[in-house]
């Protein structure tokens, strides 16, 4: 029979073993989870949040003041190893909030054009997939296993952005442009025959514009105490008929790379003229969009004050970062009015003079999107060109952030208690690792 020592080894063995998976998952479940949720942006505005390092001084002062009044019981190991659960813990329910509570993250609409579409052949793999049974002592063998990769019909963008289509719409492309190319892809594990292939076809002289959302950090759109959204507080009632939602991708014939140009609520421009600008600002957008970072929306509205753009404002939530807003008011001749461009922008003067070139010419026609050109053109180190404003300008504002004060109070008590239950825990716990030991061997059997 084993003796006591060497019972204990083995004891202490096993159950660290069975306890290992349990702590792995305690310290890496917060970054999978972070990680998974592409919660990161949101991890780094929670660490620089001051009411978190408040909660954190306040209700971690307990562990501190026992660790120092027992220092026994509770050892600096347990001390450590719950400072870091409860830190990392911490960070992750203030992410999780935040990522909930607050608008951080925006859309940009991205213009640019197509330049290849591509289909990708069908095809089966095999490989060996690891299968283990059992829980504390598990057994583990390989086993051969298939899976099939589907065909795949995409658009491969000028920026090398790539967005899935309908095998119609490709058909439709491959059609257009003439030139398909076959390439023999020879994959790892492939076991059908015949299949796997890729085929090419590239747009060459074939400007077709394209479009896509990507989101990026928006800070002024998540602090709603700046002065940049104060104006947006207001109400106008009036304008209800003639505000309509920013613009979405649509799917279209050449795929769900489509979006309106040209915003006319009442329908004020005549469908032809209309027709046109909106293909000359299409190809405006598709040249320029990425090179110059912008989106250029023309809103087309009659008989309205010049507090419109901040009702629109409001009613979009703001701006995005690359766009280029200009509104333009018309009276009931339809003769330019007035026109106010919004854009985030270092050089005002971009805007003023695109706003004087639109007024003096008079009315809404393709002659606009020549201004329009004119003035993109411009190299953005002239202060009459357009050079967007970077987020990071704004960076500071995360400081400045915060959610809604009953979640605050509510994560401090949860860390309050939570902290407290911890080190009792920890303080009790020390020789709880060697009863069973002790109930089997009574101190007058034991034999080292």
């Amino acid at each position: 029979m084993n003796s006591y020592l060497e019972k204990v080894k083995i004891y202490l063995y096993e159950r660290i073993n069975a306890y290992w998976a349990f702590i792995k998952i305690l310290l890496l479940f917060p970054f999978t989870l972070i990680w998974f949720m592409n919660l990161e942006i949101f991890f780094q505005v929670a660490l620089a949040n001051p009411v978190l390092w408040a909660i954190f001084i306040i209700t971690f002062g307990y562990p501190i003041y026992r660790k120092f009044k027992n220092h026994v019981e509770y050892t600096w190991g347990e001390f450590l190893f719950h400072f870091y659960l409860f830190t990392i813990y911490l960070v992750t329910i203030f992410t999780i909030f935040f990522a909930k509570t607050t608008d951080l993250l925006n859309e940009n609409t991205i213009n640019t054009k197509v330049a290849q579409v591509l289909y990708d052949e069908q095809w089966t793999e095999q490989y060996q997939k690891k299968v283990c049974k059992g829980s504390r002592r598990r057994s583990c063998h390989y086993e051969t296993a298939t899976t099939i990769h589907p065909a795949q019909y995409y658009l491969r963008l000028a920026d090398s952005k790539e967005i899935d289509i309908e095998r119609d719409i490709y058909l439709y492309y491959t059609a257009l442009f003439e030139n398909s190319v076959k390439e023999e892809l020879h994959h790892s594990g492939q076991i059908s025959t015949g299949d796997g292939n890729r085929y090419r076809s590239y747009a060459n002289d074939y400007l077709i514009p394209a479009s896509y959302k990507s989101k990026y950090v928006d800070y002024i759109k998540a602090n709603g105490g700046t002065i940049l959204k104060e104006s947006f507080t207001k109400s106008y009632p009036n304008y209800q008929s003639k505000l309509v939602n920013y613009p979405q991708l649509r799917e279209e014939g050449f795929g769900p790379i489509g979006i309106d140009r040209i915003i006319d609520p009442l329908n004020v421009l005549e469908p032809d003229s209309k027709k046109e600008l909106e293909e000359s600002l299409d190809r405006l957008n598709a040249l320029y969009g990425k090179s110059k970072e912008v989106n250029i929306i023309l809103y087309v509205v009659q008989e309205v004050k010049k507090d419109f753009p901040y009702a629109l404002s409001m009613h979009w939530k703001g701006i995005k970062q690359n766009d280029v807003l200009i509104i333009v008011s018309l009276d009931q001749s339809k003769k330019i009015q007035w026109c106010k461009t919004l854009a985030f922008t270092e050089h005002e003067l971009f805007k003023r003079e695109l706003e004087n070139a639109i007024v003096h010419n008079g009315e809404v026609n393709l002659t606009i999107a020549d201004i329009i050109k004119k003035q993109i053109q411009n190299s953005p180190s002239s202060k009459n060109g357009f050079l967007k404003t970077q987020m990071e300008k704004y960076s500071y504002l995360k400081y400045q952030l915060s959610m809604p004060w009953e979640i605050n109070i509510g994560i401090f008590i949860f860390f309050m208690i939570s902290n407290i239950l911890a080190t009792r825990f920890f303080e009790k716990n020390k020789f709880s690792l060697l009863k069973d030991i002790d109930e089997d061997f009574p101190i007058e059997n034991r034999t080292l």
